[in-house]
């Protein structure tokens, strides 16, 4: 407390007589918010050396993004566990901004022809749903700025998203098929609680995801570029899957798929992600069986100590009775420090909430990180 008494003399005293003898402090912040302090204390003098401090500003690094994740959460349990007060609430803002939606009438006999709804549900001109592509909903419900989002539809429609899907046209044009997917990943909401606010059936939201999902893949990494140095990351997350064909018991989940991705270090975009394996697969059998080393062929790749014997860049081991040199200290505080940003990836790419609990089966994981991965990308770059 010598140095803090120095520059704090109101606070040095009455924290040494509470018992206090050393001190560190770290600001808990994200690139988008602030959210307090990290403070550690010891009854030492001068207990806190140079390694200390390295590994209290990791813990500070994972514990920001880890409040920042849980107020997120916290935020979208609270909006996604009433979806008919969310209807409710968007009927009377589009009443209140007269809407032409709002004034349909709600009498039919039949679909015009072309609806792919059943007359019991309504179609299109007198069941007109709330959530459409435009600036409010997009930014509210898919994290994608407007801009962002257009691309995302670009994107899909250049790949052949806007064809039929092999029965009759779509009700619903092509941009709000793309959010209602994107809100789909965002939010996990069942394809019930979709269908009335898009005003489609549940089997059309099935149909929909079913159709667009595989669209909505990452384009492919780009090749490496000669004399340009790139450092990427890869580490594997763990995503609960109900599909126990695709899953299995791990040691953080009751059943969960280990997903492998890649990331760029200086920009933190997504650049390839694995096809999912069972959670109890270890990281360096995942990524053997991956096509990932092909794709990072001729690029420095960082990963952690599950890794050992890939051929990776990982930290150095210490060893039984063999302490590590302060050069090999320092080349693993850095390589945290580098390696950290995956996991501020994946606290990011799951604000998605479809990777917090996959009800998809079979190629329904893969195609969900692949999306997301998508999405993640466009939010970083918008």
């Amino acid at each position: 407390m010598t140095v803090l008494g120095q520059r704090r003399p109101a606070y040095a005293p009455p924290a040494r007589e509470l018992g206090a003898g050393s001190m560190l402090g770290f600001l808990l912040f994200t690139e988008d918010e602030d959210l307090g302090a990290l403070n550690l204390f010891s009854r030492k003098p001068g207990l806190f050396d140079e390694p200390s401090e390295t590994a209290a500003c990791l813990l500070a690094s994972h514990a920001a993004v880890a409040l920042s994740s849980a107020r997120i959460h916290d935020q979208l349990v609270r909006t996604v566990d009433t979806p008919h007060v969310i209807c409710e609430a968007m009927g009377i803002l589009m009443a209140a901004a007269g809407s032409p939606r709002t004034r349909r009438s709600t009498s039919c006999v039949a679909p015009p022809k072309g609806c792919c709804r059943t007359p019991e549900l309504g179609h299109s001109s007198c069941m007109g749903g709330v959530l459409r592509a435009e600036l409010l909903w997009v930014e509210t419900f898919t994290g994608l700025r407007m801009g962002r989002f257009e691309k995302l539809v670009k994107a899909v429609r250049e790949r052949g998203g806007n064809g039929p899907g092999g029965g009759r046209p779509w009700c619903l044009p092509l941009a709000d098929r793309v959010l209602l997917v994107a809100v789909y990943y965002r939010t996990n909401l069942t394809m019930r609680q979709l269908a009335p606010l898009f005003g489609v059936s549940p089997a059309t939201v099935c149909r929909v995801i079913q159709r667009l999902r595989p669209l909505l893949a990452i384009e492919p990494a780009p090749r490496p570029v000669a004399d340009v140095e790139r450092l990427w990351i890869v580490d594997g997350t763990l995503v609960p899957v109900r599909d126990r064909t695709v899953a299995a018991s791990s040691r953080n989940y009751r059943f969960s798929a280990n997903v492998q991705v890649i990331i760029d270090a200086d920009s933190r975009l997504v650049i390839a992600s694995a096809r999912p394996v069972p959670g109890n697969k270890a990281d360096a059998h995942a990524w053997r069986e991956s096509d990932l080393p092909a794709i990072a062929a001729g690029t420095t790749v960082i990963a952690d100590g599950a890794y050992l014997g890939t051929g990776l860049i990982v930290p150095h081991r210490k060893r039984s009775g063999r302490p590590l040199l302060r050069g090999q200290e320092e080349d693993n505080a850095e390589h945290r420090r580098v390696r950290a940003r995956v996991e501020h990836t994946f606290a990011r790419m799951k604000n998605w909430k479809i990777l917090r609990d996959c009800r998809q089966k079979g190629d329904g994981l893969h195609h969900a990180v692949q999306a997301v991965a998508t999405m993640h990308n466009l939010a970083m770059t918008g």
